[in-house]
């Protein structure tokens, strides 16, 4: 059997494949037609000299018959011979064709043949253009089930690394069997041992044991071996599958239960055929990135933290590549008592070559000359650092995916976290350079527990449509390797530190040994440029609302400390976080100092009020200066009953400095804003801004000065809901008084955006996962966990409505439990006898039971103003 090889100086393209395969469709037809035809033609022509004598016999006998004497008995006799003349020359002529067709029998089963292979063709032809791992899979089943005399087949790619390929796809007994070795290397294995033999083709029937007394050097496979023994395969072939210069591509393999099969002439030209066609599935980007990549990770398993270089960096090169989308690896490694997650991931610093070695520390970068992941020596020498982190695994996206065995997916962060659907779990941002908008984890399951997963993240929501079958096919191989055993995660993380090569240029601090995670547990080196959990969360969150604009915050610094902020005096203290009035740049300013929990839904808190209170800028919204993250409070105390403001500073955090719960380092985030030295709303009704006592137990209500308060925060809302922002936390607290020099002499702020929302552009409701916020102010909806919608801030802003014309809050007296109860059910608190009824009408629209009856809130500014003309009128 000859090399079954496209032959050519270029690589042929679909057009040209489709004409080689006609050609090679014509040269089977006469290979396998032409003994036929000659074999039929001599005993086609007798048939037809014989029937033509029979002919002339016939003619010859009526001339014969040619009496004067005629009467009517004869006239009857020639009519009745003339019908026996007919029915016997129809009988004639009908056994003619049963000879001939019998004869023409060979050629019919050429044409099978034919018929099949231009079936098979286009059936290859059809799904080689999926360009996908699985693809080769398909191939294999349309072998199998289309070539005559096949039982089993597969399709092994040619890796990277020398006498290593990997198995592309399988069909048909034993193929479970081979799915579960992926990676082959050595002439033990039959794809391996085609290519590396000087022959173009490897064959063998019969069985090893005969083979073995018969020939020594007629070895068989082991993988052969195994099918014969476990499924009855008697006959194997092995065809090597080249490109157009001749170079090999990969290995197909077809077994049969016959044995001596696959003799017959003709399968020469039509494995020619499907050689072609998958020497194109072979040379597509998905599937040579896939097999380089494979020979990298095999060539660098001896250490596994170099193994998770090449795999980190390979697979990023490769999900870019075929899909012109840059994204983020990071591989987390589950600890044996499956408590924690060692995350792994490397920094965003390209190495100076055009390509780097794998074996001396490399990168899969794509070329895109050849389409596919080349391996070249790198002119820097090194690796880029492999940095490390420890997580808890509980309620982390990893668990998930391993609980469910499947790749779990999240298509937009900001949305799901702003709408409060989960919390932010710890694994989601750890390593991150980039904001995370989507990611998908991908777990990486043993026969027994799991290994850990594979994190993959972009800095846009995706649904990762395009490149979702590329990223379970590269954590498809990592898992293959260690379902193989061909490399093993190391039990002691701390060798990962030993192998790690983590270059002191890189990172600031050493690594330092951590207790509670096996036999040794390791959280490694940050680089300078490495964010921290709190620290990714607000840069997607600002992501998410940065078309409403940011400021600069303009930082400087001095050995890392904060210089430009001097704290003077506490002015209120909450459950995480203190508030202080400060200097900043020379400014007077308040500064809230929220201090990073454990729990996360705390940090995503925090994390959204930084984010809000950065993007949005009006008259009547507290003005935020800055919003510094990842900070460490030094030299005070905040748990002190005496702080000494002034002795406390702020620095960046520190390389190595990982805020666990193993570790006393604190953490905080820092908001600069405004300060407002009049207070809060609540502190100003407790005064009687808006209340005048004129007798005993009476008060009037200064209804010109409330209505212009009301309006200060209705545009606040009005602003928000332009944005689809809710509040969600309306309430006297949140809202700031600050000095004015005209009107009234102040203006109200409104404040606090911990909890508010931001609703997507194409949806007009968001679904409440947690009932959030002060009780009193909240909407009967928020309490069922209803859908919920800007309308919510309009009720909140009717109790406030309540409040500042009575002076009291809401629900006075009542528990918790009995304001739910009775708000679900359509109560509110009753409305004094003074109020007027279009005040009273305005307010009982804004807190109607059904979301749907309560008015928008520019309509609310509009009644306001309506309002106050009034009162302004009266009043003249």
């Amino acid at each position: 059997m000859g090399c079954v090889s496209s032959k050519g100086e270029q690589q042929p393209g679909p057009s040209e494949v489709v004409t080689a395969n006609h050609a090679a469709v014509a040269e089977l037809a006469a290979c396998i037609g032409s003994k036929a035809a000659a074999a039929a033609a001599p005993e086609a022509s007798t048939d037809t000299g014989k029937h033509h004598q029979e002919q002339r016999c016939v003619q010859a006998a009526a001339h014969a018959d040619n009496t004067p004497a005629r009467d009517a008995t004869v006239e009857a006799d020639q009519h009745q011979h003339q019908r026996q003349q007919q029915q016997q020359e129809q009988q004639q002529q009908q056994e003619a064709a049963g000879q001939q067709a019998e004869q023409a029998q060979p050629a019919t089963s050429a044409m099978t043949v034919i018929r099949k292979a231009k079936a098979v063709m286009q059936e290859l032809h059809a799904i080689c253009g999926e360009n996908s791992w699985a693809t080769c899979c398909q191939a294999a089943q349309v072998l199998q089930q289309q070539l005559m005399g096949v039982t089993a087949v597969s399709i092994a790619a040619q890796t990277g690394s020398p006498g290593t390929c990997i198995l592309a796809g399988a069909y048909g007994p034993g193929a479970e069997w081979q799915q579960q070795q992926v990676f082959m290397s050595g002439a033990h294995w039959s794809a391996c041992a085609c290519l590396q033999q000087g022959k173009p083709h490897l064959y063998r029937t019969g069985s090893p044991e005969a083979a073995a007394t018969a020939a020594a050097d007629e070895v068989w496979p082991q993988d052969w071996a195994y099918l014969h023994k476990e499924h009855g395969l008697s006959t194997f072939l092995a065809v090597r599958i080249a490109d157009a210069h001749g170079r090999p591509l990969g290995v197909l393999c077809l077994a049969s239960t016959a044995t001596d099969a696959y003799q017959e002439e003709w399968w020469e030209p039509l494995l020619s055929m499907v050689c072609t066609s998958l020497a194109s599935l072979l040379k597509s980007p998905v599937m040579a990135g896939l097999a380089e990549l494979a020979g990298c990770l095999v060539d660098t398993r001896e250490e596994f933290s170099t193994l998770a270089k090449a795999f980190i960096q390979g697979s990023a090169a490769l999900v870019e590549a075929v899909t012109n989308v840059r994204v983020e690896v990071k591989l987390g490694l589950l600890s044996p008592d499956a408590q924690h997650v060692l995350m792994l991931y490397m920094t965003h610093q390209e190495p100076s070559g055009a390509t780097m070695s794998f074996s001396q520390g490399s990168v899969g970068l794509f070329d895109e000359e050849s389409s596919s992941l080349q391996c070249g020596t790198s002119s820097s020498g090194g690796w880029r650092p492999l940095l490390t982190t420890r997580v808890s695994a509980a309620d982390s996206m990893l668990s998930t995916a391993v609980q469910v065995e499947g790749a779990c997916f999240l298509c937009d962060t900001a949305a799901a976290f702003t709408e409060g659907a989960i919390p932010p779990a710890d694994d989601m941002f750890t390593g991150s350079q980039e904001p995370v908008r989507s990611i998908v984890v991908i777990p990486l399951l043993g026969s027994s527990s799991a290994f850990g997963g594979v994190y993959v993240t972009h800095n846009e929501p995706s649904s990762f449509a395009e490149s979702k079958a590329t990223i379970v096919e590269v954590s498809s191989l990592l898992q293959s390797l260690l379902l193989q055993g061909l490399v093993a995660p190391p039990q002691d993380w701390e060798v990962l530190v030993q192998q790690g090569h983590v270059s002191s240029s890189q990172c600031i601090a050493q690594p330092r040994r951590l207790s509670g995670c096996g036999s040794g547990s390791y959280s490694g080196s940050l680089s300078k440029s490495q964010q921290s959990f709190s620290g990714n969360m607000l840069q997607m969150l600002q992501a998410e609302v940065k078309q409403y604009g940011k400021r600069s915050s303009g930082i400087k610094h001095g050995d890392d400390y904060i210089t430009d902020l001097q704290l003077i005096r506490l002015l209120g203290r909450g459950g995480f976080a203190n508030v202080y009035e400060a200097r900043w740049q020379g400014c007077q300013t308040a500064v809230k100092v929220m201090y990073v929990p454990q729990r996360l839904r705390s940090l995503m808190k925090a994390a959204m009020e930084m984010a809000m209170t950065e993007a949005l800028s009006h008259p009547n919204i507290v003005r935020t200066f800055a919003c510094l993250s990842d900070l460490v409070e030094e030299a005070g105390c905040r748990e002190s009953s005496a702080p000494t403001p002034s002795s406390i500073r702020y620095r960046r955090l520190r390389a190595g400095e990982v805020d666990d719960e193993f570790e006393s380092v604190t953490t905080c985030n820092l908001i600069v804003m405004e300060l407002c030295r009049m207070g809060n709303l609540r502190q100003a009704l407790n005064k009687g801004l808006l209340h005048k006592q004129v007798g005993p137990g009476r008060l009037t209500v200064r209804m010109e000065l409330l209505l212009l308060v009301l309006l200060d925060i209705a545009r606040a809302l009005e602003h928000l809901h332009t944005l689809n922002i809710m509040h969600c936390d309306v309430k006297s607290s949140n809202i700031f008084l600050q000095h004015t020099s005209g009107g009234k002499g102040f203006v109200c702020k409104l404040a606090d955006f911990g909890l508010a929302k931001l609703i997507g552009e194409d949806r007009m409701y968001l679904t409440n996962h947690s009932v959030s916020g002060t009780i009193t102010n909240l909407a009967p909806e928020r309490m069922l966990g209803d859908k919920i919608t800007l309308a919510a801030d309009v009720f909140a802003f009717g109790l406030l409505m309540y409040t500042v014309f009575t002076g009291q809050e809401p629900y006075t007296g009542m528990t918790p439990a009995d304001i739910v109860s009775k708000v679900c059910e359509g109560f509110r608190p009753p409305l004094p006898a003074g109020m007027p009824a279009a005040y009273a009408e305005v307010l009982n629209c804004c807190w109607a039971h059904e979301p749907a009856m309560r008015p928008r809130i520019d309509l609310v500014v509009q009644q306001l103003q309506v309002l106050l003309l009034q009162a302004r009128t009266a009043r003249q």
